[in-house]
């Protein structure tokens, strides 16, 4: 590990130097890690001017803008990153640090989390990142055990998807009129969020198209199991 800091610019205070030693203080290659979401190119530039200089060492580098979160910046596109700024989100809490990366990779993925840790943001914002706003058909199905969770999930990715132009979220529960679920279906959804019993009324009706759904997310899983959906769960399956 190499002190940098007195050579580069005050925005780049915290540098994480990982370094493999060739001989004494000869390096043969360093990856360095900045975690400044502003940080412009020519910053960029600037600090590798001034780091190759340094001692007169060699030095082979790489580097990756992360965000403030933590995640990779080119792995969430700019109107994620955009909403994640304007709601406040700075900091990840541990399921969204798990699950967001390998969610976007297209991994099955497990996690349990007590209530208020953020998982509807753990699995909601990379679903948004897999969504193809051209196709105007579901995409991601996201089944929930409730009306009042089923409501709450689609808020929360209306929320989280209102800067990303001709995406559109549909929750569909019993207890309110099917006809008007239904009209909203024809007229284009990317991403569904369901009670189970509701969404096989709409499949036995045959008034939605799941041909290119490609994500399913069971929130709650365990208390859908305990209220009896397996049957419905396997058939929607």
């Amino acid at each position: 590990y190499y002190n940098l800091d007195k050579s580069l610019p005050k925005t780049l205070s915290s540098v994480s130097a990982n370094t493999e030693l060739k001989e004494k203080f000869g390096m043969v290659s360093t990856e360095l890690l900045l975690v400044n979401k502003d940080l412009p190119d020519y910053k960029l530039n600037e600090m590798l001017g001034k780091i190759e200089k340094l001692d007169g060492i060699e030095w082979t580098l790489s580097f990756s803008k992360v965000s403030e979160m933590g995640i990779p910046e080119e792995a969430l596109p700019d109107d994620i990153l955009n909403i994640l700024r304007k709601n406040g989100i700075t900091t990840p809490t541990p399921i969204q640090s798990e699950c967001i990366i390998p969610i976007i990779n297209n991994k099955d993925v497990i996690a349990q989390a007590q209530t208020g840790t953020g998982k509807t943001a753990a699995f909601g914002l990379p679903v948004l990142q897999r969504i193809n706003t051209s196709i105007k058909q579901p995409q991601a199905l996201i089944l929930s055990p409730t009306r009042e969770l089923c409501l709450q999930i689609g808020s929360d990715l209306a929320d989280y998807s209102k800067y990303i132009d001709d995406l559109k979220v549909l929750p569909v529960y019993g207890g309110s009129s099917i006809e008007s679920q239904i009209r909203a279906l024809k007229q284009g959804v990317q991403i569904i969020v369901a009670t189970p019993g509701r969404l096989i009324d709409l499949i036995n009706r045959r008034t939605v198209k799941l041909e290119n759904v490609h994500t399913v997310i069971l929130d709650e899983a365990d208390e859908m199991l305990n209220m009896g959906f397996v049957d419905d769960i396997n058939d929607i399956l």
